[in-house]
């Protein structure tokens, strides 16, 4: 409620209001009241902290002064009067920094003012902080910005809701979004990073924001997809851990699961969709742990007669037992334990039997002789020389051969599929590189452009790869279709050029068999037309 007294005086009229602050619901303390005036005073008696015209756009500021210096000012500025003058003046300006510039711009000696009399230095940070917030469309850094300094003040997150009119999950996003790293903060103020990305990123811990910058923060645009896309493999759910979430010992660097902050339920607002499990939002703790737990638990079943078994689960390039090797039982006897090494179970243990055969190759193994002589360095220097000289020639007849196919007439059956197979690897390569999963937005482009079939289901690790072969045999089975989709994936999608020395590998992917049929033997014979096979010394 307000009373509002005209006073008069010698030479200016005060227009005195006495307000009380906005009604609190009831558990809330009343607010303390203040006194406002409005008055006309001098520029040179209010105190101005700070550059504050670095921030003010130089156009809009002209356009300003010229409407307040014709048409006056439509809304007076905030300012304070002080207990103690500042730099000899006696108010200091707490909102309307554009409009008292333009004045300044102006050259007009005196603003209209809204005096406020009683506020303590948490109240204008406060009331400069809330109207800044409510003028129109602020930047949302601003906001984030804006929101941590009324956290500064111990205004608590339902205080700040309620005095903005905004929901506690909004002032946690803003809150949120002023702790993003400065590298994506940066990125948001220019528009190169979205407002729902960046809502998306500040929610987890900064180590897996340096992890997601370093892979795309040099993107020209980045959206909430290609964030989400980043994020997908790093959540681990805290009931699947295969160690006490207690136990500080297990990493003493990382400390107790139960009191780690990078957890999900340590920002429930932030993560309402995880609020059924707690989850782990640092994969890369999380893997350290696994590693420490899987040494750990080997350690602790095994005995001299029976060691613990490492299994494996991943297939190619594993470590640990195969499957093949081994299978589950229940029965103590005659089995031993195995630990995990990879895949969703990594670090639990289960009671396995070897299978016969597996038996059969260890008992073979143990009769074979004890050891092999060991080699002078002499002799390993020439094997590993060997061994090079071996794979170089390999790769060298390979991709003799493949320019022998791409060289052929013009108008060869076999020129023209040797070229539009090649073609064909390159761009089932392009799409696969740095790519766990097609993301939605490639797979619209190929969809509109080129007129592949929309798959039925989000595509995998384990379709991705037929789908596109169908896709590529349906609608690209020439060389100057193939070329349009490949110079398409290289200029909008950003694919990586630089290629590894991979001749085999292509020339399979090229589906010519002529191009790596008795590739060892022709490759032997390559090397020693160039090398003396008893000295390895270049023939002359």
């Amino acid at each position: 409620m307000e009373q509002i007294a005209v006073t008069p005086a010698a030479d200016e009229t005060h227009l005195t209001i006495v307000q009380d602050a906005p009604e609190q619901e009831p558990q809330a303390p009343a607010a303390p009241m203040f006194v406002t005036e409005l008055r006309s005073l001098p520029l040179s008696e209010i105190y101005v902290a700070g550059n504050y015209r670095s921030t003010i756009d130089p156009a809009g500021l002209d356009e300003l002064a010229v409407s307040v210096k014709h048409n006056g000012l439509v809304q007076p500025v905030a300012v304070r009067a002080l207990t103690e003058p500042i730099e000899g003046k006696h108010f200091a300006l707490i909102a309307g920094f554009r409009r008292f510039a333009a004045h300044e711009k102006a050259e007009l000696p005196t603003i209209d003012c809204n005096v406020r009399h009683g506020m303590s230095d948490a109240q204008v940070e406060e009331w400069r902080v809330i109207e800044n917030l409510q003028r129109e469309a602020p930047h949302p850094a601003d906001e984030a910005a804006a929101v941590a300094r009324l956290a500064a003040l111990d205004i608590d997150q339902e205080g700040i809701a309620s005095r903005l009119g905004k929901t506690p999950r909004w002032v946690a996003q803003r809150r949120a979004l002023s702790e993003l790293l400065p590298e994506w903060l940066k990125l948001l103020r220019s528009n190169k990073l979205t407002l729902q990305a960046a809502e998306e990123l500040c929610r987890w811990p900064h180590s897996v924001q340096q992890r997601l910058f370093e892979t795309g923060g040099g993107w020209q645009s980045i959206t909430h997809g290609n964030v989400t896309n980043w994020l997908s493999q790093e959540a681990r759910k805290l009931s699947a851990a295969p160690w006490s979430l207690s136990d500080e010992t297990l990493v003493e660097a990382a400390g107790a699961c139960s009191a780690c902050p990078k957890r999900s339920s340590c920002a429930t607002v932030l993560f309402a969709e995880m609020a059924a499990h707690d989850t782990c939002l640092d994969k890369v703790c999380w893997a350290t742990k696994t590693e420490a737990q899987i040494t750990r638990k080997v350690a602790e079943l095994s005995t001299d007669e029976k060691p613990a078994q490492l299994l494996n689960v991943i297939g190619y390039g594993g470590q640990g037992l195969p499957s093949h090797h081994y299978e589950k039982t229940r029965a103590k006897k005659g089995s031993v334990w195995g630990v995990y090494a990879n895949g969703p179970q990594a670090g639990h243990a289960v009671l396995i039997k070897l299978t016969d055969s597996y038996r059969a190759a260890q008992e073979r193994t143990k009769a074979l002789p004890s050891a092999t002589p060991a080699l002078t360095k002499g002799q390993q220097a020439k094997q590993t020389r060997l061994s090079n000289l071996m794979r170089e020639s390999r790769k060298q007849v390979t991709a003799e051969r493949i320019m022998n196919l791409l060289n052929g007439p013009v108008d060869a059956p076999e020129t023209a599929q040797a070229v539009t197979g090649l073609l064909g690897f390159i761009v089932t390569e392009q799409l696969k590189k740095g790519r766990n999963n097609l993301n939605d937005v490639l797979v619209a482009g190929l969809v509109k452009t080129f007129g592949w079939e929309k798959p039925e289901k989000p595509l995998d690790y384990y379709t991705k790869d037929k789908w596109v072969q169908t896709q590529l045999e349906a609608t690209a089975n020439t060389p100057e279709k193939l070329i349009r989709l490949l110079m398409y994936l290289v200029v909008h999608h950003e694919m990586a050029t630089d290629y590894e020395e991979y001749q085999t590998t292509v020339a399979k992917g090229m589906n010519m068999p002529e191009a790596f049929a008795d590739i060892p033997e022709v490759a032997k014979a390559h090397m020693e037309r160039l090398y003396d096979p008893a000295t390895l010394r270049r023939r002359k």
